[in-house]
């Protein structure tokens, strides 16, 4: 079987000294990021030096005169009170029910007595006056008041806001049942005593219908302290300059960064802050790679091979600061995707050096951002990388792109057209150098770490290969049938957009297995007996579920990539042979003693797309050929029914596959085996031929 990280305990072992390597590596090349220059300073003398922040730190001042700004802006909030226009109707139907009592019963008494009754009967504080004239108004003239007062009240609650203790409201509410009053006293009938006792009523039970919300104002006050930015000095700002005199607050922040005092610092935090930050990204791509889709990334010269090229670019861009533009950056992600071949690794884990590289470079947005263009268009069009020439095209698009992005970039922040310019011209050389470099180093590191590339699946795909023509003499039919599986696999493979090519070539070596028992294979046995009648179901079982280990072991003699070797394991997964499992305990004695697992491959389930292809056009190739009748029913059943029974297997439990995939794949196997079996019409007969041959026959008879 293939060695997976759980087979050997001894790979973690090798794994830490790669990362401790990586660790020690990147740290060294980044230790003068974390040494800070002091300064003797003293108040109101001239600095002989300008000094920058070594560090971001806040402005605590200036972000203190923020945050009251902020605060000072919010206003008081308020909360509505329920039933407020209902309380102040109420007061007006209690005084004029008073008042309508007094009308009806003319023996309350004097008037001085009606008086008292009337106040005593409201809750509000009305003068005795105004108490007075109602008394002496009719109750038709009660009547007209009360109703003009209702209304007046009922659009004020509806259309105007009453703020407790809010001047500036009540002034407005004023003025606006003041207009509306005029209209309706002359709607009403009521002269300007009336209307002018209306409008005090009014003032009398009028009531905020909005109180003040201490606690919502003080939450609000809290959000606006919250969304207060502190006021930062960005590393590498000018905090003091050369020949300007020093300030109090400008030696306080110094201070406070660890920039006053003789010599150099190291600054501690910093250097536990940067430590951590390395860590964490390399505990990051560790734990990605390490997930079960992807645990052959985790191969010892995977590794270092992804962990070599980020960190060259790395201790190379330290070495030539001044040549960061022409620095190859796309060398890293272009070689991770011809060596591993897998877009979203490669993406993972080039940009999680992206936060490293950043500050390398101080942060420069344009190199940054090429950077990133480099890995997106690389993940893009990696399938599309067939031939070397294909790496310098690719190359020269992300050479292009820089170029651009530098012109747009600069022009946008700078008026320096010259130098704009030269450095346009050196990031488009970059994307240059990146492809032509790479050519160079391939061949190098294709046999160094023995890695399938697509130039490498040129070579083995040639059928001169020695396993292959092996396969060809000792097993003619296994290889006939290898041929047939990889144009199945192929055209699988490219109805889902995985690699066709890698699915076509794994497909001719994926049961080079059976060389080691080849007789014991249908079809390799031609006008021959079959070898497993004489011998047991059991070792019969054991012949055929073996050739997948075997094929391993194999390809090994013959240097067979990894991942060749992974398709070999994977093609059939966990199933089981049924045809001697059945017969074994059709015959048993005891037959629930015989164990499943003893008829079951050995195997993993695939854990790729081509890998699961592989597995249904093998199968598929298999079945098909020995159907009886090869039909366009029988054919597209025999495809759907070999999917949907792995499928509910869990065969492609681990396999990065969709069932739109399946669908996709199964419409182009089914595709190409209609090309195969298809049916051919019978030639037509000569009938001249066909009557001279009978009489011909007659004669000699």
């Amino acid at each position: 079987m293939i060695e997976t990280p759980k087979d050997n305990k001894r790979i973690y072992f090798k794994w830490i000294i790669i990362y401790i390597i990586a660790f020690l590596i990147i740290l060294a090349s980044l230790l003068d990021t974390v040494i800070e220059a002091r300064y003797e300073l003293v108040e109101n003398e001239i600095s002989n030096d300008t000094i920058r922040a070594s560090k971001d730190i806040e402005d605590k001042l200036a972000t203190e005169e923020k945050t009251e700004k902020a605060v000072s802006e919010i206003e008081d909030q308020f909360k509505t009170i329920a039933n407020a226009k209902e309380n102040a109707i109420s007061e007006v139907d209690l005084l004029f029910s008073a008042l309508y009592r007094v009308k009806d019963n003319e023996n309350i008494g004097l008037t001085g007595e009606n008086l008292t009754y009337v106040k005593n009967s409201i809750n509000v504080t009305m003068s005795d006056e105004d108490i007075e004239i109602l008394l002496g108004f009719e109750k038709n003239n009660l009547d007209k008041m009360r109703i003009s007062i209702i209304s007046l009240l009922e659009a004020i609650y509806q259309n105007k806001r009453i703020r407790e203790n809010n001047a500036e409201d009540l002034r407005e509410i004023v003025s606006y049942f003041q207009n509306l009053m005029r209209p309706l006293a002359q709607n009403k009938g009521l002269n300007d005593t009336e209307q002018n006792l209306c409008e005090r009523i009014i003032i009398y039970v009028l009531k905020p219908n909005y109180v003040f919300d201490k606690e919502k104002t003080d939450d609000f006050k809290n959000q606006a302290r919250k969304s207060v930015s502190p006021v930062l000095i960005k590393k590498d700002d000018i905090i003091v300059r050369k020949g300007d005199k020093v300030t109090k607050n400008q030696i306080a922040v110094l201070n406070d960064l660890g920039q006053i005092g003789t010599g150099y610092n190291v600054n501690v935090l910093q250097l536990i802050a940067l430590s951590f930050v390395i860590i964490t990204i390399l505990a990051i791509q560790f734990l990605y790679l390490n997930r079960k889709a992807d645990f052959i990334l985790l191969k010892t010269k995977n590794l270092v091979l992804i962990n070599s090229i980020m960190i060259l670019l790395i201790v190379l861009t330290k070495a030539f600061p001044d040549y960061t533009y022409l620095m190859p950056f796309s060398l890293g992600p272009l070689f991770i995707i011809l060596v591993i071949g897998r877009e979203k690794a490669t993406l993972v884990t080039t940009m999680l050096y992206l936060p490293i590289i950043s500050i390398v470079l101080f942060y420069d947005t344009v190199l940054i951002l090429i950077i990133m263009i480099s890995i997106i268009i690389t993940c893009m069009i990696n399938k599309k990388i067939k031939e070397r020439i294909d790496i310098i095209i690719i190359s020269s698009i992300i050479g292009i792109c820089g170029f651009f992005m530098t012109m747009a970039y600069g022009i946008f922040r700078s008026m320096m057209y010259d130098t704009i310019l030269i450095k346009a011209v050196l990031s488009f050389c970059s994307g240059i150098l990146s492809g032509v470099i790479i050519i160079g180093l391939l061949p190098i590191i294709e046999a160094l770490f023995k890695i399938v590339t697509p130039l490498k699946l040129l070579e083995l795909s040639n059928f001169n290969n020695n396993l292959l023509k092996r396969l060809l003499i000792e097993a003619p039919g296994t290889y006939n049938h290898s041929i047939s599986v990889a144009n199945l696999a192929e055209a699988g493979a490219e109805a889902i957009n995985a690699d066709h090519i890698f699915a076509r070539v794994a497909s001719y070596y994926h049961d080079v297995g059976k060389l080691t028992n080849p007789l014991f294979f249908k079809e390799n046995q031609i006008d021959m007996d079959n070898p497993h009648d004489y011998i047991s179901n059991y070792e019969s079982a054991q012949i055929i579920l073996s050739h997948t280990i075997n094929g391993v072991t194999l390809s090994k003699k013959y240097r067979i990539p990894e991942s060749i070797k992974n398709i070999m394991i994977e093609h059939h997964g966990t199933t089981f042979v049924k045809y001697f499992y059945i017969n074994e305990k059709n015959n048993s004695k005891n037959p629930e003693e015989i164990k499943e697992d003893d008829f079951r491959y050995k195997g993993r389930t695939p854990t790729t797309k081509e890998s699961v292809v592989i597995m249904i056009a093998d199968a598929a190739e298999a079945t098909v050929r020995s159907l009886k009748e090869k039909s366009r029913d029988n054919i597209y059943n025999t495809v759907d029914t070999i999917i949907k029974s792995r499928l509910d297997e869990g065969q492609f439990d681990n396999a990065p596959i969709t069932i739109n995939e399946l669908n996709k794949i199964r419409e182009a196997i089914y595709s190409v085996l209609i090309g195969v079996y298809h049916e051919r019409p019978e030639y037509p007969k000569e009938k001249l031929k066909e009557q001279l041959k009978e009489q011909l026959q007659t004669k000699i008879s």
